[in-house]
C-alpha cells in the first residue's frame, strides 16, 4: 500500500492519504501486485471523485484479528445512502436515479474491487452513516498472525 501511494503520489497530490498500522509490524500477504494496484486505484480514485471537501482525505487502517486482517479505507467524501450500501459492488451499478446521466463512471470500479478481493480469498464491504458522512470500504483477508520470535 505504501509503495502504491508513493508511486502514484502525483495522482493524489491534492489529497491527504494516511496509512495507520496500530500493530506497528509489517504484514506479509501473498497478492497479485497488478490486481492489487487496480484494487487500490479504484478505492482511492472513488474516495477523491465522490468528495466535495476542499481536501479529500483517506485513512487506511490495518487491523489484525486472530484469523483475518481488515484493511479499512475511510474517506471524508459524500457518503453512501444506507439503501445503496449493499448495491454498490454490483456490476454496472451506479447510485442515484436511473435517468440521472450525470453519474460519473461505468459502474465497474467497485465490482472489480469485489472480484479482486475474491481472487485474494477475501471479501469487501462498505459502511456509511449516509449522505455527507463519508464512507468506509473494508477489505477482509484470511490471515494468521505469526508469533514473534
Amino acid at each position: 500500500v505504501q509503495r502504491f501511494c508513493k508511486a502514484n503520489a502525483g495522482l493524489f497530490r491534492n489529497c491527504e492519504i494516511s496509512i495507520h498500522n496500530p500493530a506497528g509490524t509489517p504484514f506479509s500477504y501473498r497478492i497479485n501486485p497488478t490486481l492489487f494496484d487496480i484494487f487500490l486505484m479504484n478505492i482511492l480514485t472513488n474516495a477523491v471523485k465522490y468528495n466535495a471537501s476542499d481536501v479529500p482525505r483517506v485513512d487506511i487502517r490495518f487491523l489484525p484479528e486472530k484469523k483475518r486482517l481488515k484493511v479499512q479505507f475511510e474517506d471524508n467524501g459524500i457518503g453512501i445512502e444506507k439503501s445503496e450500501v449493499k448495491k454498490i459492488f454490483r456490476k454496472f451499478y451506479r447510485p442515484g436515479p436511473a435517468n440521472d446521466l450525470t453519474a460519473r463512471g461505468t459502474g465497474l470500479g467497485l465490482y472489480m474491487v469485489e472480484q479482486i478481493a475474491k481472487i485474494h480469498k477475501g471479501e469487501v464491504s462498505a459502511q456509511s452513516e449516509g449522505t455527507g458522512k463519508g464512507s468506509v470500504i473494508i477489505l477482509t483477508l484470511p490471515f494468521r498472525l505469526q508469533p514473534a520470535g
